[in-house]
Order: structure tokens, then sequence, then C-alpha cells
């Protein structure tokens, strides 16, 4: 079956076209639809049309040529042909040319005026959505539907209201045509065709070395002559073992309408324009439906992707809210300024010298050494040089009140090769209470200090008035050396 509509069209010499759709195809059959007549071409003809014009004036000119290429051998096949001053006016003739079968290299071609070929497209031109598969001659166009009977030499009275020729084809190929006077629309002198007969024999003869050939009449009146009573045996031609269509006659009648779509395509008369349209629309309509398969992918991925995206963003918020809420909670828990301050300036000092020392140790190590309501109150951190004696002016305290000021723990010596001596803490600590109380816990912190530092003099005083005891003192830290 032929998926793509072919329509093929028929200029008539009166004005107007003859139009039939091809159907179906199989190897040996093609089925058209009922011809019909139009004024014009319109826009429903869309798909590919096959399209046959009869030419006011035409030229078969066959001729042996040596092997060149295409572009050198059609400017000989024009000089040969102009340089036999057959047609009178050269400057406007194109043609088409086709190698024929055999050993001589022969050469068919036609001439028609470019003005008859651009007076037929006219309405063929303006339509769009349409590709323009082939423009032929009528004589082509019939040689083509003799071919679907036999590739032998026929000769053809094609008889019409205002246009009669005898025509030989052979093979699918024009070989000779002549004009036939007529005296009336439609009438031809039979007397001349006897005449027309003898005089194409010897020139087929001569010129193309045929000897035998079957007559035929065609044409919408071709019934105005009587073959057999000019003692001529006409070759009664069955196209209907080829085409098949509700009206026989037509093919008959219309042979050109029926045989344009067999023409041989070395005759096609499409301009370059018409092709190069047909491409610039072909790639527009490609380009158009892949923007539309596009566009439609990339619809479909968006409503496919458009929960996950939705159910990842109310996830992502979720989660940001959680953060933001933790690092409130955070915040709120973190020591305040002045202490970072010191732990920060204790761990710039350490660093220094002992990049290994963890700030997080010494830290957890002092808040776990120091009991309940005993508070830092401040706290210094001052460098040693290693090796250097175990000295430290402590930081003066508040005024001690006479008579209650005591040594909580003796001097505490610490070996000069303890590498962590090069760092000495200077603390002093508060807590609110009775003399007792504070004593309490000031001897507690002592012994906490001893267990996680090395300790140097403490000293404590307390104020009555205030009823807060102080604590002062220094610490060497024992931390271990950790790696990062």
């Amino acid at each position: 079956m032929i998926r793509a509509r072919n329509w093929c069209i028929q200029q008539r010499p009166e004005g107007g076209y003859f139009i039939t759709q091809m159907l179906s195809q199989t190897k040996d059959t093609v089925r058209f639809s009922r011809f019909f007549k139009s004024e014009t071409i319109g826009r429903k003809y869309n798909g590919n049309i096959h399209y046959t014009f009869t030419p006011e004036d035409y030229h078969i000119y066959t001729d042996s040529f040596p092997k060149l290429k295409p572009e050198l051998l059609a400017l000989q096949v024009k000089k040969r042909f102009t340089d036999l001053g057959i047609a009178m006016d050269t400057s406007s003739l194109i043609h088409k040319s086709c190698a024929m079968a055999g050993k001589d290299n022969i050469v068919n071609s036609i001439f028609i005026h470019e003005e008859d070929l651009n007076a037929s497209l006219p309405q063929i031109s303006a339509l769009t959505g349409v590709k323009t598969c082939s423009v032929v001659p009528a004589a082509t166009a019939i040689a083509g539907l003799i071919k679907t009977l036999t590739a032998k030499a026929v000769l053809i009275f094609v008889i019409g209201m205002r246009y009669s020729q005898l025509l030989v084809v052979k093979n699918g190929i024009p070989v000779y045509n002549q004009s036939l006077a007529q005296t009336g629309p439609g009438q031809v002198e039979e007397a001349l065709i006897p005449n027309a007969v003898d005089f194409a024999r010897v020139t087929l003869r001569k010129e193309h070395n045929i000897e035998e050939f079957n007559i035929l009449c065609l044409g919408s009146r071709r019934n105005t002559i009587n073959l057999k009573n000019l003692g001529i045996d006409e070759w009664q031609a069955d196209f209907s073992k080829v085409i098949q269509t509700p009206d026989p006659e037509a093919v008959l009648d219309n042979p050109q309408l029926f045989g344009v779509y067999f023409a041989d395509p070395a005759y096609n008369f499409v301009p370059e324009d018409f092709r190069k349209i047909w491409q610039l629309q072909s790639v527009s309509k490609t380009v158009a439906l892949c923007a539309g398969v596009l566009a439609t992918g990339l619809l479909a991925s968006w409503l496919y992707y458009q929960p996950i995206l939705k159910k990842q963003e109310n996830s992502y918020r979720s989660t940001t809210t959680e953060l933001n809420q933790l690092r409130e909670h955070i915040t709120q828990r973190m020591p305040q300024t002045t202490m970072l301050n010191n732990f920060e300036r204790l761990v710039n000092i350490r660093a220094k010298a002992l990049e290994d020392y963890r700030l997080d140790l010494l830290a957890k190590q002092l808040s776990d050494a120091l009991p309940p309501n005993v508070h830092v109150t401040e706290l210094k951190i001052q460098r040693q040089a290693l090796g250097a004696e175990d000295t430290l002016a402590l930081p003066p305290g508040p005024d001690p009140i006479t008579g209650q000021e005591r040594s909580a723990t003796e001097e505490l010596s610490i070996p000069e090769k303890i590498q962590d001596k090069a760092f000495l803490l200077a603390l002093t600590c508060s807590s609110q209470g009775s003399y007792a109380e504070v004593t309490t816990r000031f001897e507690k912190t002592a012994s906490s200090l001893n267990e996680s530092f090395g300790v140097g003099e403490l000293t404590w005083n307390y104020r009555e008035a205030e009823q807060t005891g102080f604590l002062h003192g220094s610490l060497l830290p024992q931390l271990k050396r950790v790696k990062p």
C-alpha cells in the first residue's frame, strides 16, 4: 500500500486540470481513483504531486556522444542541437537527457522552452506542504505508460481537441515526434496519416535502426480516425492488466494523466527552487516535530519530578527549621563571652608551644575539679619556659581580713623536666556562703585541683560583709599529648 498521498495531475490545453489519486500499488498493478476535472489545484492536494503538461513546442533529439561528465554532456547536447538550426529561438531552450541502452553511448534529449514550463507551474509553486515529485512533458508520460505493457517500439497517434501528434516511443523513451495538422477541433485529415506513417518509418530505420513497430491511437478524440479503413493494423493495448481504475476508457482518453507516475525520472523538469523549498519545509517540519517531542518529554518529566521536588523542598524546609532551633539551643547553652575569651586565649598560648594540647580536655578537667558553688572568677594563662625555676607571682587578691587568711596547702615541688610546665594558669575562684561553708568548699577544690593539675601555692580570703570567699592559685597542666 502507498502510505503518502500521490496525486497525478495533467494540465489541459483548453485550461484547468485532470486529476486522479493513486490509491495503491502491488508488484504488477497500480490502482487509481476515478479522474475528475478541476479549474484549480487547491491545498487539499497535499502530499506528492506528479505533474504533466503539453508544451506549445518541443523537440526530441538523439545522437551519440563520448562519455563525459553530466555538466559537460549537457553543454555538448545543447550545442549540437543548436547547430542543427531546427529551433528558431534557442535562447530559452532547456533540456533533459537520458542515456539509451546500447554500446554506442546514445543520448536521447527533450528540448522545451522555459516559458512553456513556467507558464504551467504557478499554481503548484503556490502550494505549501506539497512535494512536487515530477514535472514532465506529455510525451515522456505517454512513453512511461506504454512501457508498462511493452519495451518494443510503438507509433502512437495522440488526437486531442486542440493538439494532435504522431509519437514514437521505445522502452519508455520518446524517440520521434511530428505534429499533425488539424482541420478542426479534434479533426485530423485521415488521408495524410499513411504518409505520416511512411515518413516516420524511414526516419526510424535510418536514425534509430527501428524496423518494426506497433501502431496505436490514444487521446480524447482518438475515435475520429479509423486506422482499419486506412489499411493499418492497430495494436490492441490492454492497460487493465496494469492499471485499475473505475473508468478504463479514461486511460485511453488521457494517457499522460495515468502515465506520468511511470515517466522516466531523467526527463524530470522540476525547478531547483521547488526542491529547495521542499527541503526547507521538510527540515522545518522535522524541527517542529523534534521541538514538539522535546516539549512533551519536558512536560512529562516536569509532571513526574514535580511531586518529588515538592517533597524534597518540604524536607529541606523541615531540616532547616530543625537546624535553626538546634542552633538557638546551642547558643543559649554556650558559656559567657568572658569565659570564651579566656579559653580562646589559653588555646592560642598553648598552640604556640605545644600544638597537640587539646583545649577541650583542659576545660573538662578544670570544670570537673571545681565542686558545686565554686565559680571561676578570673583565669589567666602565663607561659613559662621549659627548665625555668618553678616560681610564679600570684595575682593580688582583694584586701584580706586580718586573721582569716591561711595557706590551703604547702607549695608543691614540681620537677624541672616535666614538659607540661611550659604553661601556668593563674586562677581566681569565688564562693558565696558562711565562713565554714566556704572553707569546706575551698578544701575540696584544692584536693580536686591537686589530682588533675600541678598546683602551685593556693591562698584564699573571706569577706564577711559580702559573705564571699576568694581562692587564688597557680596551676600547671598535666594533660597528656594527643595526636590530632
